[in-house]
């Protein structure tokens, strides 16, 4: 099996995997689903990576690039709803934050 056929067979599945999230994420941006796409996108990225050596000067750098960057956008976003979960969870945090779980949520 050539180095490109690999490849191709790597990506495959989590290229679907990264599309089902983000259309996941489209109908309901849980935190949960937001995980799920940041782990398909970095794993994405961690391929590239791998391949860098095969692949034409540059391509490879450019690719991660952009999975990086897709990948830290969902994490980012997944935070925020972490930190909304803290906030709310919290009884003592609740009542003196409640202004602040609408920043959180605008700011997400």
């Amino acid at each position: 099996m050539s180095h490109a056929e690999a490849f191709n067979i790597l990506t495959t599945p989590l290229i679907n995997q990264a599309s089902q999230r983000a259309c996941a994420v489209i109908e309901s941006a849980d935190p949960e689903s937001l995980h799920k796409l940041h782990v398909a996108l970095r794993r994405l990225q961690s391929l590239w990576w791998a391949y860098a050596p095969l692949v034409a000067d540059g391509l490879a750098r450019d690719h991660r690039r952009t999975f990086k960057t897709l990948a830290d956008s969902a994490g980012l976003t997944r935070d925020w709803d972490i930190l909304k979960q803290v906030v709310l969870e919290d009884a003592a945090l609740k009542n003196a934050c409640a202004a602040l779980s609408d920043d959180i949520v605008e700011l997400r």
